[in-house]
C-alpha cells in the first residue's frame, strides 16, 4: 500500500516538474548596454543582468542588446488637514528598448513609472530622509526590472 502511495507521489510531482519548466523565453537572450542616468542607471543595469541571468535569458554575444534611462522625482505631500505630517513621493520612471543587431532597429520599447511614498522628516540633518530615498529608488528599479521581464514578447523578428 505504502508503494502505491509513493508512485502516485512521485507521478505528481513529475507532473508539476515538467508543468514548471516550460519557459517561453528559450530562444530569446538578451545583452545589456548602455542606461543613462548616472548612478541609478548603473543600479539598474546591474540588477537587469543579474535578474536576465537567473532566468537564463542574458547572452553578451547577443544579437537583442536592451539600452535605455532612468529617471527619479521627488515631490513634498502633505496628506492631512492639519498638516501634521509630511510625506515625500518618489517616482521611478524607466524606458528600455531592444535592439536587434541582425535588424539594426528597436524590436521593443517599454516605458513605466512606480512610486512610492514616505514619511519625511522636516529637517536637513536627519540622514533616514536620504536613506529611505535610496531604499525607494532601489525597491522601484527592482519592480520595475520584474515588470520589464514579464512583458517580454515571444517575437521579436519585426521592427517596433
Amino acid at each position: 500500500m505504502s508503494k502505491i502511495k509513493l508512485l502516485i507521489l512521485l507521478l505528481i510531482s513529475i507532473n508539476l516538474i515538467s508543468c514548471t519548466n516550460n519557459n517561453i523565453y528559450q530562444n530569446s537572450k538578451y545583452s545589456v548596454g548602455y542606461i543613462g542616468n548616472s548612478l541609478e542607471g548603473l543600479l539598474l543595469k546591474n540588477n537587469l543582468e543579474s535578474n536576465l541571468r537567473a532566468f537564463n535569458l542574458y547572452s553578451q554575444q547577443s544579437n537583442f542588446l536592451i539600452e535605455g534611462n532612468i529617471g527619479n522625482s521627488f515631490s513634498i505631500y502633505v496628506p492631512t488637514t492639519n498638516k501634521t505630517s509630511q510625506r515625500e513621493n518618489v517616482t521611478t520612471g524607466i524606458n528600455l528598448k531592444i535592439f536587434n543587431k541582425n535588424l539594426n532597429c528597436d524590436v521593443y520599447s517599454f516605458e513605466e513609472t512606480t512610486s512610492q511614498f514616505y514619511i519625511y522628516a522636516s529637517s536637513t540633518y536627519f540622514l533616514s530622509n536620504k536613506e529611505a530615498q535610496k531604499d525607494i529608488i532601489n525597491d522601484n528599479i527592482n519592480n520595475l526590472i520584474i515588470d520589464f521581464i514579464n512583458s517580454l514578447p515571444t517575437n521579436l523578428d519585426n521592427c517596433a
